[in-house]
Formats: C-alpha cells, structure tokens, sequence
C-alpha cells in the first residue's frame, strides 16, 4: 500500500478500476444502474484528470466511451442491441474497439493531447495490447461456442462470461503496478529545488552562499521530491510558514513572489 500512495501519480492503469468496477458490479447489481454508476465514475474521474492533472488518462476515456455507449443502448433501447446475459460480452467488444485504435493509430491520441494542450507522460499501449489480444481471443472463443450451441452449466456461464474479462483487465493492472515497481529500483527518484526570493520595494533580497560567502543565493532554498503539479502548492506554504516565523521580529508584512526552479 505504501508503494501505491508513493507512487499513485506515474500508476497510470489506476485509469482501470472504473471497468473493473463495472464488470463486477453488472453480475451483482441491477445492469442498467450499475452502467449508469460506472460511467459517472468514469467521468469523474476523467474531469479531475483534465482539469486537475492536465493530463487525459486513456483508460479512462476508454471506461467512458465504452461504458457511456452500452449504458445509452441500454437506457433508451432496453434489450433490443444488448439482448438479455449479453451485456459484458457488449461491454468487452466496446472496450476492445477503443484499445484497438489506440494500438493500431496511437498518433490519434497524442495528437488530441497536444490540440487542448494535455500533458503526455504516460504510454499505454502495452496494456492495451494485452486488452486487444486477450479480449479478442476471449470474444472469438465465446462467439464459436454459442454458433456450436454447447450448453453452458452455471458454474462455466459465470466463469466465461463475466469472470474472464474481469481477470483481463485485472491483469493489466497488475502488470503496471510491477513495472511501477521494478522502474522505482532501478531509477533513483527525481528531485526538484524550490528557490524562493523575496521581493519589496523594487528590491530582491539575497543571502551569502553557504560554501562560498562572495556568491549570493536566495534566502529560502529546499528540495521538494514530489510532483512537480504540487510545487507551486508546496511553496506557498513553505512561505506562510516563513511569515509567520519572520513576524516575530518585523512588523511589516512581505508580500513575496514565488520563482521555482
């Protein structure tokens, strides 16, 4: 669990757990609400990614449209595309057509990155080749054996249909939590150094270097090993904290302006 809080920002398959959710969530809760459910996590999920991170998780996108187009059948249509003990079947073939693009164009979606200015630091293809071969194997062998009319016991209709897709996507989640955590022994951790230098009046305010005292650096320097999207964040409070300390002894109040670097 500590792995995963420390590096849940480069955990890029966390995009996933809304399918997982989903897939399980059809076999045990009514499917339409479920549908409806998954792909407002989805959403949700997508709009922090966007807005928040500027980043687009492609799993996410993937869990919305897919998702999103099987819970819209369902809605307005009823059984009618999505006929009865069909519906993960539906949602898998949904999910493999977004994975599939991807694999086969993925210049698609770097360029849709770039046109509303998202941050690209993720690949995903390799889940998605795991998604495309697994689920097509997955969906061909289930279209051969209801074309050959075997009667399926319970126990196999559960393990075929719902349990099978599950473990995919499962799979590709476990898969990049490994390669998290082979990449993070093998590569020391980034650090950053936050400088800050206070301006008043006009004027910048320098102290003597530590090792060399004709040299002049800023007055506050510290390192800082997280994502660079919370710098900015970090700093404010480092210089609330520095106020606060500075106010014991100067009754006037500076106002700095933050220079990151």
């Amino acid at each position: 669990m500590n792995l995963l809080l420390k590096y849940k920002d480069k955990i890029v398959s966390f995009g996933l757990l809304p399918i997982i959710i989903t897939l399980i969530g059809i076999h045990l809760f009514p499917t339409t609400a479920m549908l409806g459910t998954g792909l407002a996590i989805s959403i949700a999920g997508l709009l922090y990614d966007v807005l928040r991170l500027k980043g687009l998780n492609f799993f996410l996108l993937q869990g919305t449209i897919g998702i999103g187009v099987c819970f819209l059948l369902r809605l307005f249509t009823g059984y009618e595309y999505i006929p009865k003990n069909s519906l993960t079947p539906s949602l898998e073939f949904m999910l493999l057509i977004c994975a599939f693009i991807h694999v086969t164009a993925p210049e698609i979606y770097r360029n849709f990155l770039k046109k509303f200015h998202l941050n690209f630091t993720s690949s995903y293809l390799l889940e998605a080749k795991i998604i495309v071969i697994f689920s097509s194997i997955h969906l061909i062998i289930l279209f051969f054996l209801y074309n050959k009319l075997i009667p399926f016991s319970p126990e196999n209709n559960f393990g075929i249909i719902y349990l099978i897709p599950t473990l995919i996507y499962v799979i590709c989640l476990v898969i990049n939590i490994v390669g998290i955590q082979i990449a993070a022994t093998q590569s020391p951790r980034e650090q950053h150094i936050i400088r800050i230098i206070p301006i008043c009046n006009g004027k910048i305010y320098l102290t003597p270097h530590a090792e060399n005292t004709t040299i002049w650096d800023a007055p506050i320097k510290t390192l800082f090993d997280g994502p660079l999207r919370k710098s900015q964040r970090y700093a404010k409070n480092l210089i609330k904290k520095h106020q606060s300390t500075s106010q014991t002894t100067h009754k006037k109040k500076f106002f700095p302006r933050l220079i990151l670097s």
